[in-house]
This record gives C-alpha cells, sequence and structure tokens, in this order.
C-alpha cells in the first residue's frame, strides 16, 4: 500500500514537471530567438552605418558640381545601402541618414571653431 502511494506521488511529481518544462522550454526558446534576430538587426544595421559614413564622402565628390543635391544624394544613399542590405526599413535608412549628418555637422562646426590658445 505504501509503496502504491510513493508510486502514484512520484507519477505525479514527473507529470507536473513534464508539464511545466512543457510550457517553460518553448517560451524560453521564443525568448531566445527573438533576442539572436533583434542582436542580427543591430549588427546589420552597424555595418549599413559603417558604409555609409565611408559611401558619403564618395557621394559629396560626385555631386559636388550640383547646387542643392542634398536630396538626390539622400535618395542615392537610399538606393545603394537597399542594394547592399535589402532588409532595411526606412526607419533606419533615415536613422543612418541623420547620424551622418549630425557626424558632417559636428565635425563641420569642430573646424569652424577658433582654435584656443593658452598662455
Amino acid at each position: 500500500m505504501k509503496e502504491q502511494i510513493m508510486t502514484l506521488v512520484f507519477k505525479s511529481i514527473v507529470t507536473i514537471l513534464t508539464t511545466i518544462l512543457s510550457i517553460i522550454i518553448p517560451y524560453f526558446i521564443a525568448k531566445f530567438k527573438a533576442y539572436i534576430e533583434e542582436k542580427g538587426k543591430a549588427v546589420q544595421y552597424n555595418r549599413a552605418l559603417g558604409i555609409a559614413r565611408g559611401m558619403y564622402f564618395g557621394l559629396e565628390d560626385e555631386f559636388k558640381d550640383i547646387e542643392k543635391s542634398g536630396d538626390i544624394k539622400k535618395e542615392e544613399m537610399k538606393n545603394r545601402l537597399l542594394k547592399i542590405f535589402p532588409t532595411l526599413t526606412d526607419v533606419e535608412l533615415d536613422s543612418i541618414n541623420k547620424d551622418i549628418c549630425h557626424t558632417i555637422d559636428t565635425g563641420i562646426k569642430e573646424l569652424n571653431s577658433p582654435i584656443a590658445i593658452n598662455k
């Protein structure tokens, strides 16, 4: 009798643990997949940003003779980046464009600021 109760309790515990694990394991697998996917998107974005920074000066040289060519350069940059990274979204492309513009504006401000000489 005692052995039957122990066997029944053991089977119940195993059943409960199996049920809990069958719920928890798929949840963690889904979370891990989402994490890996997000990390992959961040890596792709950072690669695209690095390439766009290098591409900027080439585009500046190509369009140096055309006045008010900002929109044309932006479109050309977008097209070239989409050829390399077809999964980039418009939001990511706009963010890359803003980052490059901010970097260039900061560089220009630094070049135009007077040099302070301490005596």
